[in-house]
């Protein structure tokens, strides 16, 4: 059974988010999706469109949390999609957002589109 099936089999509803990141957003961490209250992130698919060069990182990171690093992906020299083969990214901890930043290698804007459900 996938992450995603199970999720949804439990009665949590599905959320879906897409954000388009350019370099004039490297120097910055960007909120991809905050839990509701009481409540944690699972991403159950993730999609990154456009990397060229450079790489682009996913955290959980919370004010009495310390920074995570997740997951990165590095992109290739010519366009393309990435769809990372993963089941679920789920964090441990209540009320912690997920984070995503890219680096200044960047040429163009990566745009980034996920899914998954806020869980107990």
């Amino acid at each position: 059974m996938s992450a995603f099936d199970y999720f949804k089999r439990l009665g949590y509803e599905r959320w879906e988010f897409q954000r388009d990141i350019s370099n004039a957003t490297v120097a910055d961490t960007i909120t991809l999706r905050t839990p509701s209250s009481g409540k944690r992130v699972a991403v159950t698919n993730l999609v990154i469109a456009s990397p060229i060069n450079g790489s682009i990182a996913f955290y959980f990171q919370g004010a009495s949390q310390l920074q995570r690093k997740i997951l990165e992906v590095r992109g290739t020299s010519a366009s393309t999609t990435i769809h990372p083969l993963i089941q679920s990214l789920e964090c441990t901890a209540v009320d912690i957002p997920l984070l995503v930043r890219v680096n200044v290698g960047m040429t163009d804007g990566w745009s980034v589109t996920g899914e998954g459900f806020d869980v107990d």
